[in-house]
């Protein structure tokens, strides 16, 4: 089943807009405009929530990614891989949020299979600069026959004109790999602005009567939720997949540092109300730290406050995390160093020049950034007196 060429003829169009719905027309596995409450009396589901991948414990920060930092990020902030590990692990809970009729019908008991090698080898011609975090895993039904479940997740403020193609030509090509296999296929859209519960794609050079194709394919649009957080608020300890949307839809937001601040405190608070065990709280915890990176000042406002509210309630499900090297990671570990190690040669030059040094003047070069000891250290050159180095 060949894609349809790049450059595409006149005629073929590529579009994003929902047409009037048509009740024999509907997907079984359309997104549901609402939430629909759980009734009291059914049971909760089993999710199968995976572990995080281990490289989570060392600062994510996935080389290939392309998300430009922010006022609001770091240049390690990496909402692709954050949102790639956030898939693996809360699979089965994203599909009951947003497609309930499709995780009804996996055997979750089953273990997925992510293809990730095959997943590359659809497009070869992207090289490694992957702007979207897609998964493909090979599922079982409850029925027992084997399916393909191609997730697509598009993280940039616009929707690209392409992106229905796109989808397509995938399809096309794991249809063409896997012809005698179930493929399901939709995407998540985190930041556009856009409503509609399908993506089309329509294929026809010389008009319907000749050759013509007519792709449809379901879609969630985060944003649109926007206006359900409560829900998703009540959501939450049956679903952990409903924290990933609010930090997401928070994170879109752009809001302030300080209002930023206090959004992540309430997110992160809110892990220990659910009942889960640690190790769900600190899953979740990694996905909001991570897409809702705070500055240096406020991060570490932000850690101090989360080790006083782990101190009253007698857990260390989060603030160890930082004892122990994971939050701040490597790169951060030997930018620290680099810090300790400038700092070290000043006081020693110092001394050597103007003799032992004061308390108080130890603890200004404790607490000073490398860009006010790199300015002492040019001082040194042509100050006579200490004093003359601090003014």
């Amino acid at each position: 089943m060949p894609s349809p060429s790049p450059t595409s003829p006149a005629g073929s169009q590529a579009t994003n807009t929902n047409p009037p719905p048509d009740a024999a027309s509907r997907s079984p596995f359309a997104t549901r405009p609402g939430i629909k409450p759980r009734h009291p009396d059914m049971p909760r589901r089993p999710y199968q929530c995976l572990p995080f991948p281990v490289r989570m414990l060392h600062a994510p920060t996935h080389t290939e990614a392309t998300s430009p930092p922010t006022a609001h990020t770091s240049p390690g902030t990496d909402f692709d891989g954050h949102w790639k590990d956030a898939l693996a692990s809360l699979l089965a809970p994203c599909m009951a949020l947003f497609w309930p009729d499709l995780h009804d019908a996996v055997d979750w008991n089953s273990p997925l299979d992510f293809l990730d090698k095959e997943l590359r080898a659809l497009n070869p011609g992207r090289r490694h600069n992957r702007r979207y975090p897609d998964k493909l895993v090979r599922v079982r039904l409850r029925n027992g026959a084997p399916a393909l479940m191609l997730l697509h997740v598009e993280i940039q403020q616009r929707l690209a004109s392409h992106f229905a193609k796109r989808m397509y030509s995938y399809f096309a090509r794991l249809y063409e790999t896997y012809p005698d296999t179930p493929i399901l296929q939709f995407a998540i859209i985190t930041r556009s602005p856009g409503r509609a519960s399908h993506l089309h794609y329509d294929y026809a050079p010389e008009g319907k009567d000749f050759l013509s194709l007519a792709y449809r394919v379901p879609v969630v649009h985060l944003q649109s939720w926007a206006d359900q957080e409560n829900e998703l608020q009540a959501r939450a300890p049956d679903n952990p997949f409903a924290v990933v949307v609010l930090a997401e839809l928070a994170a879109a937001r752009r809001d302030a540092p300080q209002v930023r601040l206090e959004a992540k405190t309430r997110l992160v608070r809110n892990l220990y109300q659910y009942g889960w065990p640690a190790a769900r709280v600190r899953q979740l915890f990694l996905f909001i730290d991570g897409i809702l990176a705070l500055p240096p000042a406020l991060d570490e406002q932000f850690w101090q406050s989360l080790a006083n509210f782990e101190e009253e309630r007698n857990v260390a499900y989060i603030s160890s995390v930082e004892r122990i090297g994971i939050k701040k990671g490597l790169t951060q570990g030997l930018e620290t160093g680099r810090h300790e190690g400038m700092a070290g040669l000043l006081r020693e030059q110092l001394e050597v020049r103007f003799g032992p040094l004061s308390a108080a003047d130890l603890q200004r070069l404790q607490l000073a950034d490398g860009t006010t000891l790199r300015a002492w250290g040019r001082r040194l050159l042509d100050a006579r007196t200490l004093e003359g180095i601090w003014h």
